[in-house]
């Protein structure tokens, strides 16, 4: 048996398992201010939530707090102490009551504001027959010391920002490709588009990489790798003159369409390829530590935060940072930096993407405590919004998250079909399959043209085009007919009928609540006639005067957000906040409906590969009827028992921000779950695995333990698993323009 525990510090969620003969071991840093720095906290009511049922959990009292220099024992039991002495030392000073001996907080209280200190927190349960444990570092880090390092890995290009976290500290965009050229290449830009990461914004490292030829994941190492030419596997810098042998899907769509190099495991590949950002992150760290006087013996701690898609579920984001956590802190990836900075601990994290552009702007566009914020980004590859609800000026919670695959390079396939419906006449499928399983110098040609007329897009009607002979044309010769055709405009419409798809596919996601601003950002936007058509439906759909949208910040304000100090969800990796739909209201075998998506989940897996037939028909039967459920969700914003509140009034921001806790402290019941129930969290639906909810366990609670969210009753407890994503993802192909055929996907059915 585990028993789950939650604390805070500093306002920040925090879950422990307790365990036999010991549990769990966490790491998380604090800023030494010289101001009592609170190291942990812990409500007077504690709950011991049990990894096997509500009848199992325990409620405890703290019986014994115990110091030795910055060593701290916290010991619980079934009763009340008796020892009511709240002790401090030269380190560490307990502050609390004494008569119940419960915890207001912990504090450091060393006074050199200088100094780094690590401070180990052991809990200790024993209820007579075991004894469960476990442990805790704080590591309490000189501002000075600690910097920031937010990384973007985007389905187009990725960018980094680091800042120092001293007051008024240097926030700075780093020259992502550049550097990583400069540190591990040797080498520095030369010409333009020289290589194929290379960007126009100097910020931008194009997320483009290629297989090596019999390239292999060798090792367990192979995550913690620096870049290097030597890769075993793929190219993280190239040439656009190199002879490629297979571009990798990217890694994020990946996760949706189960495409992928061949060798490749995805996850790890995901990780090696932030961790490889990672690295030039702690490289360019060491430079700017010697340049503030520092050494290498300087201790130096990192909070490293990274930025993640809403279609991401709940256990995989999880994993992802599990995985992050270990490898960062493990010797084979530290001891490469060990010769340049002297790093005491990397502090994982993540963001939504979609989140972190509304912590950007939340106290840039007027709104009061307690209003409602919908943020679209929509960059490259996927499509990213969420509902974010304003508490004060420096926190928030995030009530609502969806997204699907399908944006700006969605776009480009359009550009591009106009130009093939122009050149192939009635012949114009050959032609776009004749374009698109051309090597791969001559896709990089075309995705740079297609860019090009994107962005000195002019919508100029042309109609008047000489067609091509299909069979006998050469993909040189397709290439210089578009460019003596120059911009052509939307000559067959197919711009505008892909713009008002992706917008419709955002509004028919999204629950028709009371919305007080709207924020749009990505790169996408500036493409006037996609913000044009959104901009539209939005201010009709939701009765606002405006969506707030800064050119300038587009594609970086993500990265300011997320290291802005504002706090989100308590700082949680939560995803989300479960509603419950009754699935009567959506089909008239709900019974069948639920079963159904619940048989589509065979195991407890981190990686989203496409759905059974049966999760596919059950969530058709869904979509199909998008207007009744939309109606749900409308009213379950209503309703108090899931969780949601439809109008702000002066204490239900209040509630909204107890709510996470609420989920990760205790669980929270949900009296509306039955055997009709659907569980919904930010646009997936979460079934329980190996089980059919039943009505003879009521009533139900939904708990959270920091990784993953359990369905909890009386007498079981089984973890939550994502199905697939609500709402179809029909813009898959077009998303990974012009490589769409090269990762081995077909044309859609609507182009035969």
């Amino acid at each position: 048996m585990i028993y789950n525990l939650y604390f805070e510090a500093n306002k920040q969620a925090h879950v422990i398992r307790l365990g036999e003969p010991k549990g769990s071991f966490i790491q998380y840093l604090t800023i030494n201010t010289n101001g009592r720095d609170e190291l942990l906290t812990i409500d007077k009511a504690i709950m011991l939530v049990s990894s096997t049922s509500i009848n199992d959990d325990k409620k405890v009292f703290i019986s014994d707090i115990c110091l030795d220099e910055k060593s701290i024992m916290i010991t619980l039991s079934d009763k009340a102490g008796t020892n009511k002495n709240l002790p401090s030392n030269d380190y560490v000073r307990v502050r609390g009551n004494e008569e119940s001996v419960s915890i207001d907080s912990i504090e450091n209280i060393i006074e050199d504001q200088d100094a780094y200190a690590a401070y180990n927190i052991t809990f200790k349960y024993d209820n007579g027959d075991h004894n469960y444990t476990a442990s805790v570092r704080v590591h309490c880090v000189p501002s000075r010391n600690l910097y920031d390092v937010v990384l973007d890995f985007g389905s187009e290009a990725s960018q980094m920002l680091i800042k120092t976290a001293t007051e008024g500290g240097a926030v700075i965009a780093q020259e992502l490709f550049n550097n990583v050229l400069k540190h591990y290449w040797g080498a520095t830009v030369k010409g333009k588009r020289v290589y194929d990461q290379q960007d126009e914004d100097k910020h931008l490292f194009r997320s483009i990489f290629y297989k090596k030829e019999n390239g292999e994941m060798k090792g367990d190492d192979f995550e913690v790798l620096l870049p290097c030419k030597k890769d075993p596997y793929f190219s993280f810098v190239s040439r656009r003159n190199d002879v490629h042998v297979e571009r990798i899907p990217n890694v994020k769509i990946s996760f949706l369409t189960g495409k992928k190099a061949e060798g490749a495991d995805t996850m790890r590949l995901h990780t090696g390829i932030i961790l490889r950002f990672l690295h030039e992150g702690l490289t360019r760290i060491a430079e700017m530590n010697e340049r503030a006087g520092g050494t290498k013996d300087t201790p130096i701690a990192v909070r490293f935060t990274l930025l993640l898609p809403n279609v991401m579920p709940q256990t995989s984001v999880s994993s992802l940072l599990e995985r992050l956590k270990d490898f960062s802190n493990s010797d084979k990836f530290l001891n490469k930096h060990k010769d340049s900075i002297n790093l005491l601990y990397i502090n994982v994290q993540s963001c939504s993407e979609s989140d972190a552009s509304f912590l950007e702007r939340m106290n840039h566009i007027g709104m009061t405590d307690g209003q409602r914020c919908l943020t679209i980004d929509v960059g490259k590859g996927t499509t990213d919004f969420s509902i974010t609800r304003k508490l004060d000026a420096s926190k928030a919670v995030s009530e609502f998250r969806s997204g699907f695959v399908g944006a700006g390079n969605a776009l480009s396939f359009a550009i591009f079909l106009n130009y093939m419906r122009a050149l192939g006449g009635l012949r114009y499928m050959d032609l776009i399959k004749k374009v698109l399983n051309s090597e791969q110098a001559r896709l990089y040609e075309l995705d740079n043209l297609i860019e090009e007329y994107k962005i000195n897009w002019k919508d100029k009607k042309s109609s008047d085009f000489k067609t091509i002979n299909v069979q006998t044309a050469s993909i040189e010769l397709i290439l210089d007919k578009i460019r003596e055709m120059g911009p052509i405009g939307d000559a067959y419409g197919e711009v505008k009928k892909l713009t008002e798809s992706i917008a419709d596919n955002i509004l028919k996601r999204l629950p028709e609540v009371k919305i007080d601003k709207i924020v749009i950002s990505g790169r996408a936007f500036k493409f006037e006639m996609l913000k044009d058509v959104l901009e539209s439906k939005l201010r009709e759909k939701f009765n606002v005067d405006k969506c707030y949208y800064d050119s300038e910040t587009a594609k970086s304000g993500c990265l300011f957000g997320a290291c802005s100090n504002k706090q989100l969800s308590l700082s949680s990796s939560i995803v989300g906040v479960p509603f419950i739909i009754d699935a009567s209201k959506l089909t008239d075998e709900p019974k069948k409906l639920v079963r159904e998506l619940g048989e589509s989940i065979e195991n407890n897996t981190v990686e989203l590969h496409p759905q059974k037939d049966e999760a596919k028909s059950a969530l058709n039967s869904i979509i199909s009827n998008t207007e009744r459920f939309l109606g749900i969700i409308r009213d379950i914003f209503g309703n108090p028992d899931a969780g949601q509140v439809a109008q702000p009034t002066s204490e239900t921001h209040s509630i909204r921000a107890n709510e996470v806790k609420e989920l990760m402290a205790t669980g929270k019941e949900y009296q509306d779950i039955n055997a009709n129930s659907l569980i919904s969290i930010s646009g997936r639906f979460y079934t329980p695995l190996n089980y059919l909810i039943d009505n003879d366990n009521k009533p139900f609670s939904i708990y959270f333990d920091d990784n993953d969210f359990h369905l909890r009753c009386r007498n079981y407890s089984y973890k939550l698993i994502a199905t697939a994503m609500q709402g179809s993802q029909e813009l898959c192909f077009e998303s990974q323009f012009p490589y769409s055929l090269k990762d081995g996907m077909e044309l859609p059915n609507s182009f035969n």
